[in-house]
């Protein structure tokens, strides 16, 4: 009997975690408030350290997965499809701190490379390519404003990556906005 009702419980946490990636209402940040969506257009957004960011995600094929501080838009069709190497594209802000924080493993970073850089969200962000942990990285790093810096990057490895410069990668990196949240 005890072996049938942890099978019924696990079964219902499994779907409701594919549920929740699928409605593009997935918040695994511990405390933090749920994620709203606009179900008509797959807007997601966030509030991350005081500030809102959004992005628009393509009509199939892709969810989110969110933090306290981070909100990663994954090219899978569901949270159970995601993978460690996954591609994705990753929002990270951080409130009272500097760029130092997104070069906390930069000692292990490889073949480190300065790429132009790109107006996310109306945000001039400086760009470089590394190698880290088996994979490739495009990241760009901004300041929103004097308490906030944000770090969009993208993951590539051999068999996958998502093109920030064409598609559905760039329809993302195009459609996300940050906005201070009113205190």
């Amino acid at each position: 009997m005890k072996k049938i009702i942890l099978l019924l419980g696990l079964l219902v946490l499994g779907i409701g975690l594919i549920a929740g990636c699928k409605a593009k209402k997935e918040d695994s940040g511990a405390g933090s408030a749920p994620a709203k969506t606009e179900e008509k257009s797959n807007i997601v957004s966030k509030n991350l350290e005081g500030i809102t960011v959004s992005g628009e995600l393509p009509k199939q094929l892709w969810c989110t997965r969110m933090s306290s501080d981070e909100i990663e838009f994954f090219n899978v069709p569901t949270e159970s499809d995601i993978w460690s190497s996954s591609p994705h594209i990753g929002v990270k802000v951080k409130k009272d701190t500097t760029f130092d924080y997104f070069d906390m493993f930069k000692k292990n970073f490889t073949e480190t490379k300065s790429v132009p850089n790109k107006t996310i969200g109306g945000i001039d962000m400086k760009g470089r390519t590394y190698k880290y942990v088996g994979m490739e990285w495009i990241e760009y790093m901004g300041k929103i404003d004097d308490e906030h810096v944000v770090s969009v990057r993208t993951s590539i490895n051999e068999s996958s990556y998502v093109d920030i410069e064409s598609g559905e990668g760039k329809a993302i990196i195009d459609s996300i906005k940050f906005e201070k949240t009113a205190e």
